[in-house]
């Protein structure tokens, strides 16, 4: 019992005798730059003491790992290896085309449209700038006089046809066989005409 209490003592010494040294820290930074995969940005917050804690019962003298060492816990490592980024991490980028702005400033600018004057409009003089659009779609479709039609089924089978026949209809794309079979009904309903006359 009195070992670990001893053994308690001398850790939160190492605990409290720790100071952040930041020439130390940017060094380490400096020497791992080339190897580390984790962002520049993410040790530059001194450690909580709970980090502290765990640097010292672990002999760690600082937040930043040397050059070459592998990371003792394994979640670690897999963070630092899931980036997207190629080795090195990634290229400047041109700020030309991008203009940031805050949530504030999004939510007080104005669009240009006219709400007030939107507002204003009566049902008739909506209805008659839709029947005065183009590209407006009819509101109401009449559904009543639909036609469901199945599509004949069709039949595989093994034809032989003249080689140019053949290259006229592949010349127009996918589908040669589809615009075969219409020219074939085609026909076939010039037939059943001249047939009941």
């Amino acid at each position: 019992m009195a070992e670990d209490a001893d053994a308690i003592e001398r850790l939160f010494a190492k605990i409290q005798s720790f100071e952040w040294n930041e020439d130390k820290r940017r060094a380490n930074l400096r020497n791992t730059a080339s190897t580390s995969r984790m962002p520049r940005g993410c040790l530059t917050v001194p450690p909580s003491s709970a980090d502290r804690i765990a640097m010292a019962k672990s002999g760690i003298r600082s937040s930043g790992s040397s050059k070459g060492a592998k990371s003792r816990s394994r979640a670690l490592s897999k963070a630092r290896g899931a980036g997207s980024s190629r080795r090195g991490g990634r290229g400047a980028t041109k700020g030309g085309g991008i203009t940031v702005i805050s949530r504030d400033d999004l939510n007080r600018t104005k669009g240009k449209t006219d709400w007030a004057r939107v507002d204003a409009l009566s049902d008739t003089e909506i209805a008659a700038a839709v029947q005065g659009d183009p590209d407006a779609v009819p509101l109401d479709i009449d559904w009543s006089e639909a036609v469901l039609v199945v599509p004949p089924k069709k039949k595989a089978i093994s034809i032989r046809l003249d080689e140019d026949v053949l290259d006229f209809f592949k010349r127009g794309g996918a589908g040669y066989q589809r615009r075969m079979n219409a020219v074939l009904r085609s026909y076939m309903r010039d037939r059943k005409k001249k047939e009941r006359a």
